[in-house]
Formats: C-alpha cells, sequence, structure tokens
C-alpha cells in the first residue's frame, strides 16, 4: 500500500496530493484538515531549523501581540528545550521531505490560511471546528500562517539564495499579522530581484538574446509585484499594524 506508513497512516506526499486537489476542485476548507496533518509530520524539524534562523514564532504569540511580547515568549520556549536541536531533531531534520516538496507545502499552507481567513471574516464558526482545540488556541488562520513561517525557515536555513522563498516568507508573516517582518522580507526580495535585472541587461547589451529579454520581463513584472507588496506594508506599518521591525 503506497499510501500509508507501517502505522496504516497516510504518508505526507499523499496528504498534500489530496490538499492539492481539494484547492484545485475549490474545497479549500476541507483542505485544511489534510494540510494540519501534513503539517504535524513535519513540525518539530522546521520548528528546530526555524529557530536557526531567527524566524520561531511561538504559538502563545497572537495575531496582534507586540514585540516586546513576542521576544518574552520566544525567550520561554528557547529556555523550555535549550538542548532539544542538538539531541533530538537533528535525525528528524534530515529525514525532513525535500526542498520542492516543502516549497509546495508553504504554497498550500498559505492558500489554507487565506481559505480560513476569509471564512473568519465573514463569521464563518465551521471554519473554527476545522483544526482541533487541542492542536491551537490561535484562531485557525493564524496556526496555517505560522506553520508556513516555519516551513519557509527549514526552506531558509538550507538555501538562502531562493528568491519566491523570501517571497513567501513576507507574505506568511503578513498573514500573521507580522507586518513590519513582512516588509523587510519583500525588501530582500526586491534587492535580490533587482540584482538579476542588472545582471540580465548588462547580458543584454552584449547579446541580443530573446530568451534573455523573455527572462528580464518575468524578473521585471515580479519586481513590480513586490514594489506593490512593499506600499501596502509600508501603508500597515505607518498605521500602527504589525509587529516592531527588527533590526538591519
Amino acid at each position: 500500500n503506497n499510501n500509508g506508513n507501517e502505522d496504516g497512516e497516510p504518508i505526507i506526499d499523499a496528504l498534500q496530493t489530496a490538499a492539492s486537489l481539494l484547492f484545485s476542485q475549490c474545497r479549500g476548507i476541507e483542505a485544511v484538515s489534510y494540510m494540519q496533518q501534513c503539517y504535524q509530520r513535519i513540525q518539530t524539524p522546521c520548528e528546530a531549523l526555524s529557530k536557526l534562523v531567527g524566524m520561531y514564532l511561538p504559538a502563545s504569540v497572537d495575531r496582534k501581540d507586540n514585540a516586546e511580547n513576542n521576544d518574552h515568549a520566544m525567550k520561554e520556549e528557547e529556555e523550555e528545550e535549550p538542548q532539544a536541536m542538538e539531541l533530538t531533531h537533528v535525525e528528524a531534520v534530515q529525514a525532513l521531505p525535500g526542498f520542492e516538496f516543502r516549497c509546495q507545502t508553504a504554497k498550500l499552507l498559505l492558500e489554507a490560511c487565506a481559505c480560513l481567513l476569509e471564512q473568519e471574516e465573514s463569521n464563518n464558526d465551521t471554519a473554527h471546528d476545522t483544526i482541533s482545540e487541542t492542536t491551537t488556541h490561535r484562531p485557525p488562520s493564524q496556526y496555517c500562517a505560522r506553520a508556513a513561517v516555519h516551513v519557509l525557515g527549514s526552506l531558509l536555513a538550507e538555501n538562502d539564495e531562493v528568491i519566491e522563498i523570501w517571497c513567501l516568507t513576507g507574505d506568511a508573516y503578513r498573514l500573521a499579522g507580522q507586518t513590519a517582518v513582512a516588509h523587510q522580507y519583500y525588501r530582500q526580495t526586491a534587492d535580490m530581484l533587482q540584482s538579476v535585472r542588472r545582471s540580465l541587461d548588462e547580458q543584454l547589451d552584449d547579446d541580443d538574446d530573446q530568451d534573455l529579454q523573455r527572462e528580464l520581463d518575468e524578473i521585471t513584472c515580479q519586481w513590480e509585484e513586490v514594489q506593490q507588496k512593499l506600499q501596502e506594508t509600508a501603508l500597515d506599518k505607518t498605521s500602527g499594524d504589525g509587529a516592531e521591525p527588527m533590526e538591519e
């Protein structure tokens, strides 16, 4: 049976495939429970790697908590298990699914978060029943946003040169209500895209290659989209929404 492990539980690939199919059928709320199960299989190593790159979001931190409370909660969490990463998480980290799989996991978690936010904003209580109360006391959408941050943290810990991951991390922090932090990830994304644009421009000066031009157009389009996100998060920051920015 390729759809389960030795304990009879569905394997993570099957869970993620099921969620992806449900999203494609516009059945996002049904997909959430599959993504919850999917994340739970990789939660411990993803959180461990997130701590290494300073991206850990404690479950006790709510959407509107300020930076001081966030830091306090993170310190408490770190004091509880000071040796956890060294002694118990290494094997789990090594057993994580591949980079591309986790990238897709993060995207689906963000999609789940967006679906749940829509439900929560329309005061539909059925969305809150999708994720068990034993799993989290946070609103379900925030559980998914936090999960996405940790999955993306595991990816940045592995390779911090993939531009898409920086942008997705900005999206995750934004959905988690950490607007100022999201703004910084969007800024890094824009800077990386601008660097690629300059490189392609220089190559086009020497070689009028249509493929290079198409690539430049695509990168420029992405850069413009990120600029829009920068403007939006800058407005949110000035209106007082989100946490204080991290030190640069």
